[in-house]
């Protein structure tokens, strides 16, 4: 690959723009920093060593849109992410880069990058989001295939032919790259795992879920694509009459949020598949908050697209996510007339196919349950090592089994992490887990948001180095605050022995 000059006065383009003195405010990553690296800076290499031996069949005379839609972007970000797709693609096989302004502040942030090849611009008149920017977008676009890219990546080297060459061998396959990730703070370019796979919980919250021993042993090379339940976020490559054949994403789902997830339950269920292709790298700054405004708020947008999705494609299963989302019955989704036309029209499979035969992984939550996921203290999670070991508090891993397996049953009064129970003795101030008993030593109840053991009248409590013991119950003593990722009940008040 070739790298193509940047026929644009980086410098200033970049610096033309006053940003705030607070680096974090305007962008929530570092922009000082993203100002200062070059649009075409080095990456590392982060592709197995296998990958590069690999040939990958990209049909010839066939061309791929690249879409990015962004809103207030930095200008370094967007001019490296644009950059990148130019430098580390081969020519013949980008049709366009198409940019979508949702309506931005400064207008100029688009159309000064109209001076780059193959680079074409839509603004729209007024903030539709990005979901549908990403539409308008794959509507205008021209190419066979269409590489959907957020505004702050950077695609590695060989980024593009393993994508094309799995959705060659299946045109209703969505490839998603290995999502490398970017620092927010010091943009240092990290690899990612190449063995997760994408998921989500009753919550319908995406989360990441490390391969099953199937998968495991029946990959012949660490460079294969596998089977992925869920793709992450906006980066993916899919064929643009497919896109279409789906009904592009969900143009009832507002500004960002769960886009990725329904268009990975639409191909799954109607005729398609996800896979993830480990020899495509694509760097990505990923962010703790979003830096532009919602018109109803961050956690009401994701709760509304999230209850579209339920409704259309959860079926009777759709159950669920409202015990884990009691809020999300009250919200108004507008009409799903069309989402049903299109699951009409493409005869597509009930969601226990989907349990069954794409993601066994997420449970029916057992009746007797009324909590169950992580059991959390603020960004750290209750984890053990097994039969005997106390729990300790551990920073949160998603992905992680010995985290996310924790079930409160409100008939047992147990707290199950699989097969075994959470226990305290009298002799020693740590719990552990132990084989289920149903003992006076395992039974639990939570109030609020403390969690006591019955017997003693002792709350569970995390102390120092991250050590978890058992002591007095405290009314309004943070240490004490306890939560499941998903809650099917609400819970009592304080238990009344709290001082």
């Amino acid at each position: 690959v070739v790298s193509v000059p940047v026929v644009l006065n980086e410098a200033q383009y970049v610096e033309s723009v006053q940003e705030q003195q607070d680096v974090f405010a305007q962008h929530a990553f570092n922009v000082h920093v993203s100002n200062l690296l070059r649009s075409d800076r080095s990456l590392p290499d982060t592709r197995h060593a296998r990958c590069k031996d690999e040939e990958h069949q990209v049909a010839v005379h066939r061309t791929t849109s690249v879409v990015i839609a962004f809103y207030n972007e930095a200008r370094s970000a967007l001019l490296r992410t644009v950059v990148s797709v130019l430098n580390r693609t081969p020519a013949d096989l980008i049709e366009e880069v198409i940019l979508v302004d949702d309506f931005s502040d400064n207008e100029e942030d688009g159309t000064l990058l109209t001076s780059l090849p193959k680079v074409r611009l839509i603004r729209n008149q007024a903030r539709e989001g990005l979901i549908r920017s990403r539409n308008l977008g794959a509507a205008e676009a021209r190419g066979d295939y269409l590489m959907f890219l957020d505004s702050h990546c950077e695609v590695n080297v060989g980024w593009l032919e393993p994508l094309l060459d799995t959705v060659n061998k299946d045109e209703t396959c969505i490839a998603s790259p290995v999502i490398d990730v970017i620092d927010m703070d010091t943009f240092q370019y990290r690899a990612s795992s190449s063995q997760l796979k994408g998921g989500f919980d009753w919550s319908l919250h995406f989360k990441w879920i490390p391969l099953s021993r199937e998968q495991k042993s029946a990959r012949r090379s660490p460079t294969q694509p596998f089977l992925s339940p869920a793709i992450a976020g906006g980066l993916f490559l899919i064929s643009r009459e497919w896109f279409y054949r789906l009904g592009m994403f969900d143009r009832g789902l507002h500004i960002w949020g769960a886009e990725s997830l329904e268009i990975s339950l639409k191909s799954w269920l109607c005729g398609g598949k996800v896979e993830v292709v480990p020899c495509s790298r694509i760097g990505h700054v990923f962010r703790k908050r979003h830096p532009y405004s919602f018109p109803s708020g961050n956690a009401n947008t994701y709760l509304r697209n999230t209850k579209r999705i339920a409704e259309v494609w959860l079926g009777e299963h759709k159950r669920f996510f409202y015990e884990a989302q009691p809020t999300a019955r009250s919200i108004n989704c507008d009409s799903l007339q069309k989402q049903f036309q299109i699951k009409n029209e493409l005869d597509c499979k009930p969601f226990q196919w989907y349990l069954e035969n794409v993601f066994p992984e997420l449970k029916l939550p057992n009746e007797e349950n009324s909590a169950f996921g992580q059991l959390k203290q603020g960004s750290l999670c209750l984890q053990a090592d097994g039969e005997g070991s106390e729990v300790r508090l551990v920073d949160c891993n998603e992905s992680d089994p010995s985290q996310n397996s924790w079930a409160f049953s409100t008939h047992s009064s147990t707290i199950q992490h699989g097969k075994l129970c959470l226990t305290h003795y009298e002799h020693s101030k740590h719990p552990v887990l132990d084989t289920c008993k149903h003992s006076h030593t395992q039974k639990w109840s939570r109030h609020g948001r403390a969690v006591m053991l019955i017997s003693s009248q002792l709350c569970l409590e995390s102390g120092i180095s991250w050590q978890v013991r058992m002591s007095d119950c405290r009314r309004g003593a943070v240490s004490q605050h306890w939560d499941f990722t998903v809650e099917l009940q609400a819970q009592d008040d304080q238990p009344v022995n709290i001082t």
